[in-house]
């Protein structure tokens, strides 16, 4: 799987539809009007994501 960045993602969730709520720290918080999740997107400039399983 191609790894991408937490600034390509929020680029990604936001042409989806997901609106930015709030910056906290370096997470970026988005919902998504008629969905009860939210996304937390921790972005660090272009570093890439690490996979949760490494």
């Amino acid at each position: 799987m191609k790894s991408i960045s937490g600034k390509t993602l929020c680029k990604i969730v936001e042409k989806r539809g997901w609106v930015l709520k709030r910056i906290n720290s370096s997470h970026h918080i988005y919902s998504k009007k008629g969905v009860q999740a939210i996304l937390s997107i921790p972005v660090h400039g272009n570093r890439d994501l690490r996979d949760s399983q490494s």
